[in-house]
């Protein structure tokens, strides 16, 4: 985080550098009505100060780590620092309002997903089996036999027909002049 944060600082520096008086920066006038161009010293001198405060505290704590606060002070101390240490709470604070909800909605929906759904899919096809070996047994049981014994009659009745039809001529008139007895015999009656 060094590296980034040091290239800010030199934009940072730059960017303050070119809108300053001193460089005589046309949008400098922009910000001030008065076109007055002199530095304010007391706000130069506090920043200063500040700055180097900022880089004795830094040196001090960070570089030759020693502790600044009193003893009594030391616990709070280590609570603010422990407060900032975790980033203030911002981590576990979102994790418990956004990510958690959103974790506990995916987990119910992979119950729903496991226990409803996948139930459902392994029905259909489930009773889409049974359905398939329905058929399959009506269409060996049924039809096929249906059709079997179409065919088994169909040639029965081919055979009963063949020895009738002889292709002789004098059998169907012979044949003919027996069915007007018979049917002569029959209506008399």
């Amino acid at each position: 985080m060094v590296a980034p944060m040091a290239v800010l600082a030199l934009g940072a520096l730059g960017a303050g550098l070119s809108g300053s008086p001193w460089l005589h920066n046309p949008f400098f006038r922009l910000l001030r009505e008065d076109g007055h161009h002199a530095v304010d010293w007391a706000i130069f001198g506090w920043s200063l100060a500040v700055f180097g405060l900022g880089l004795w505290l830094a040196w001090t704590a960070g570089f030759a780590r020693r502790t600044l606060l009193p003893q009594a002070l030391r616990p709070l101390g280590q609570r603010l620092y422990d407060w900032a240490l975790h980033k203030y709470y911002v981590d576990e604070l979102y994790a418990r309002l956004f990510v958690a909800p959103w974790v506990r909605l995916g987990e119910g929906l992979a119950r729903f997903d496991g226990r409803v759904i996948d139930r459902a899919v392994d029905g259909a096809g489930g009773f889409g089996w049974w359905v398939g070996q329905a058929k399959d047994w009506v269409d060996r049981q049924v039809v096929d036999r249906l059709v079997n014994a179409i065919a088994v009659a169909v040639r029965w009745c081919g055979g009963v027909l063949r020895w009738i039809q002889t292709g002789v001529v004098h059998q169907y008139l012979l044949a003919a002049v027996v069915a007007v007895m018979l049917v002569s015999l029959a209506l008399r009656r």
